[in-house]
């Protein structure tokens, strides 16, 4: 990824915290010093439709969009959602995706079929040349005490990535945008997903 600029998309559905999540990915830029730019798609955010944001970091940042193949880090956590936003990713970069699926009203009526979660990385690593960890960051939530903490599981995840944020930067941010009787739940869904994707990461170079 550029030296300059952090560009991520992050893709899911409504009820798994996108938009909140995007926000403190962005505080966490403010807090490392550097200008943020971002915009959110919230379709029908309320009623488990598509949701997606742009988040950019750097140091001179103009557009809130990120352009298509221009994305460092794609960040799904709804799978059939990031494959669908896989076009935004740049050749080398990274996905973290959520491998528990929530399949819209299309397949649960059947008139559609899910697709199948390792094609879908296959997808990824074939057509879109990106790097993927892919793990179920919502069992992860669960394991943290509140199933709502996916958002940050997956902003742990991140943090084990070599990027413009540094890990207390993301903690920070965290702090600064939660109450303080849902702080510790959180951090605790952010460890957790760093550990995670940090075993991934170690797996690879294995």
């Amino acid at each position: 990824m550029s030296d300059d600029v952090l560009d991520v998309v992050i893709a899911g559905v409504g009820g798994q915290g996108t938009i909140t999540g995007a926000a403190v990915l962005g505080r966490a830029g403010v807090i490392a010093g550097y200008k943020v730019r971002g915009i959110d798609n919230r379709g029908l955010a309320q009623r488990g439709g598509a949701v997606m944001s742009h988040v950019r970091i750097g140091r001179d940042v103009n557009s809130a969009m990120v352009m298509d193949g221009e994305a460092d880090v794609l960040l799904g956590f709804e799978p059939s959602e990031a494959l669908r936003r896989a076009y935004f990713i740049k050749q080398g970069g990274w996905i973290l995706l959520n491998t528990k699926p929530i399949p819209p009203i299309t397949v649960t009526i059947g008139r559609e079929s899910y697709p199948d979660i390792d094609g879908i990385i296959r997808t990824f690593k074939d057509d879109a040349g990106a790097r993927v960890l892919a793990f179920d960051a919502s069992e992860l939530a669960n394991e943290a005490g509140n199933p709502i903490t996916l958002n940050t599981v997956m902003l742990g995840a991140f943090s084990a990535l070599d990027t413009l944020l540094r890990p207390g930067h993301l903690e920070a941010a965290i702090r600064e945008s939660f109450r303080r009787k849902l702080q510790d739940v959180n951090l605790v869904a952010f460890q957790l997903g760093r550990e995670k994707a940090l075993e991934l990461l170690r797996s690879r170079s294995g």
